[in-house]
């Protein structure tokens, strides 16, 4: 029996896997690989970019595989990343930084300068040279964590008084959707910490078909997809969602995975035809979105499909909710909220996320009870769910 498999290498469609190359942004990964390394042959240096764009443009990408090359040609580098939006927090995203550097600095207790003097010196003890990546900075920039973050910023670029630095130099690469950025900054942090400017213009038609062709080689068993498919996703995606790759590569996916269902052997125009039909706006799981939720809401989320995959029904209660968050907590190493918290946590996803759905059924106070059930696939929610728990 000839093997319904076509996608050989599914994980290179995940949206947290980096190629080997970029295809579209060659110009700028070279530019900026260039720009490190030319920063990491001064004596005791700092350089401060940031990387602009709009969502699904390749941002996270560009500043992730930069950072890797730059590791294949220096060899000894420390490498840290982190997603401003996850922390919310100006000083929690300083310690997820610091945390990624070494695992023993503790996550409460330290002044935002010390824990940057610990972040430099780290750096020089490892190996003198870093790249930090603070993605979604603009995040930060609500209420009063816009002058923390605006203070952050500008200690990272003045290395600290009174230790030996000969031989340090780090680049801190920050990505934001908003171009205003630059303009929202106080006079003194720009002048300091901004040394580079990048901006990602959108994906075009023949951009998303470069990395269509790109990705579909890397995924799928060769002749396993026509051209006319890959030109098809291409345009919805130029026309429909903006030029957002994230949206491409799902619906390469999920065209791929149909295909296996189906027992068929390759990807046509009707099998993409279909994808679109049954998601026009693919991906409904908007991962800035679920980034946002912070930690814990994404555990209960994570819970939640945990318990609906492990069921009969196609539903769980409120309580059994409750049950698998402290499941997916105790997994991740995390201390589980009180009860009232996670009700509280239940209700915030059902206003935030369309995809999740709650109905009261019963009556009087003894006999209600709390359905709860998605309406997307569950083990794609799942993956892209893990993907950001395990990235912070």
């Amino acid at each position: 029996m000839l093997s319904s498999k076509i996608l050989e290498n599914p994980e290179t469609l995940e949206h947290r896997f980096i190629p080997p190359t970029l295809p579209t942004r060659e110009q700028e990964l070279s530019q900026l690989q260039e720009r490190i390394l030319t920063n990491f042959k001064e004596t005791r240096s700092f350089d401060g970019i940031v990387l602009y764009g709009g969502v699904g443009t390749g941002k996270t990408h560009l500043a992730k595989r930069v950072a890797l090359n730059v590791q294949e040609t220096v060899g000894n580098l420390v490498s840290a990343y982190t997603n401003c939006r996850f922390n919310r927090r100006t000083y929690k995203t300083l310690t997820n930084i610091v945390g990624k550097v070494e695992k023993s600095i503790p996550k409460h207790g330290l002044a935002r300068d010390e824990l940057i003097r610990i972040l430099v010196r780290l750096i020089k003890q490892k190996s003198k040279k870093a790249i930090l990546i603070f993605d979604e900075i603009d995040a930060l920039f609500w209420g009063e964590e816009k002058k923390k973050a605006e203070d952050m910023l500008y200690s990272l670029s003045r290395l600290p008084e009174g230790l030996d630095l000969q031989g340090v130099s780090y680049t801190v690469i920050v990505i934001s959707r908003e171009v205003e950025l630059y303009t929202s900054l106080d006079k003194p942090t720009r002048a300091s910490f901004i040394q580079k400017e990048l901006k990602l213009p959108t994906y075009g038609k023949e951009d998303m078909s470069n990395i269509l062709n790109y990705r579909a080689e890397l995924a799928f068993k060769p002749n396993s997809i026509s051209a006319t498919s890959i030109n098809q996703i291409a345009s919805h995606v130029a026309e429909n969602a903006s030029g957002n790759a994230r949206v491409g590569i799902d619906i390469l996916r999920e065209a791929g995975k149909l295909v296996e269902r189906g027992r068929g052997t390759r990807v046509t125009s009707s099998i993409v035809r279909n994808v679109i039909g049954r998601h026009p706006t693919l991906p409904g799981i908007d991962y800035e979105m679920l980034v946002g939720l912070g930690k814990q809401k994404l555990l209960l989320l994570l819970g939640i499909i945990r318990g609906l995959k492990s069921g009969e029904n196609d539903f769980i209660t409120r309580k059994e909710a409750s049950n698998y968050y402290r499941l997916a907590s105790e997994n991740y190493g995390e201390e589980p909220r009180k009860t009232t918290q996670v009700y509280r946590y239940l209700n915030e996803l059902n206003e935030k996320l369309p995809i999740l759905n709650t109905s009261v059924t019963g009556k009087g106070r003894v006999g209600r009870s709390t359905q709860i059930w998605v309406s997307v696939p569950l083990e794609q929610l799942e993956q892209k769910i893990e993907g950001i728990l395990e990235e912070t």
